[in-house]
């Protein structure tokens, strides 16, 4: 989190934390738990930094059992993977942190 903004990050912090990560020869960055801005992963293809891009999940094991959910989890990754399958730099496709293999994964994951 940055000390003087917070989660608010603007382009420039964008730019100073690739920077830095190109410098310690950092090659990727996972964006865990939510997609990140359109405008970083841009700036990620202009450094050349791989990007894991993350669903937004965001449901517990429960929700996840439940097939009512499927068409919102899928909705969620269509729409990600639309937003940025045109960006170089989106190597991985994730779909979500820690969630235990259910049905409704595997299923978002084939699609």
């Amino acid at each position: 989190m940055h000390p003087e903004v917070g989660r608010a990050l603007r382009e420039k912090h964008w730019r100073q934390d690739i920077e830095m990560m190109k410098r310690a020869n950092i090659n990727s960055v996972r964006c865990s738990h939510y997609p990140p801005h359109p405008r970083f992963i841009e700036l990620c293809d202009e450094y050349g930094l791989y990007v894991v891009d993350e669903v937004p999940f965001g449901f517990g094991d429960e929700q996840l059992a439940n097939p009512d959910l499927l068409g919102s989890l899928l909705g969620r990754a269509e729409n990600l993977i639309q937003r940025d399958r045109n960006h170089p730099s989106v190597i991985i496709w994730s779909v979500g942190n820690e969630n235990p293999i259910l049905n409704a994964v595997i299923t978002v994951a084939r699609y």
